[in-house]
């Protein structure tokens, strides 16, 4: 899901890791990691529209780990990362959150 226009994140939830992938993924324990700060440039780029698909492109699909974003209510959702040109996720916007401050992170349990 794209975010809405009127959503304001406060905290960003990641589980998993890049490269790993996310509990859902790869069942087991799992990093837990809540990143706080500015999201201005996060939400650019979750706003960047998917890329004209080039058939000539070659890309690596690399495991993400689950990202939430939540804003001041507790209220949150997982958002839609955009294509790149290869017809790949764009993760421009979750570097940026993992570039954020991080206010909590431990190693979890997986839930089951």
């Amino acid at each position: 899901m794209r975010v809405p226009a009127d959503f304001t994140p406060v905290e960003a939830l990641v589980c998993g890791e890049k490269l790993v992938g996310s509990p859902r993924q790869r069942p087991g324990p799992y990093l837990y990691t809540r990143y706080r700060g500015d999201f201005a440039d996060a939400l650019t780029g979750f706003a960047r529209r998917d890329r004209k698909r080039n058939p000539n492109c070659q890309a690596s699909v690399i495991a993400l780990p689950e990202l939430w974003l939540i804003d001041q209510t507790g209220g949150g959702f997982i958002p839609r990362y955009p294509m790149d040109e290869c017809g790949t996720d764009n993760i421009k916007a979750l570097n940026e959150i993992l570039a954020l401050t991080v206010v909590e992170r431990e190693r979890r349990p997986f839930p089951g």
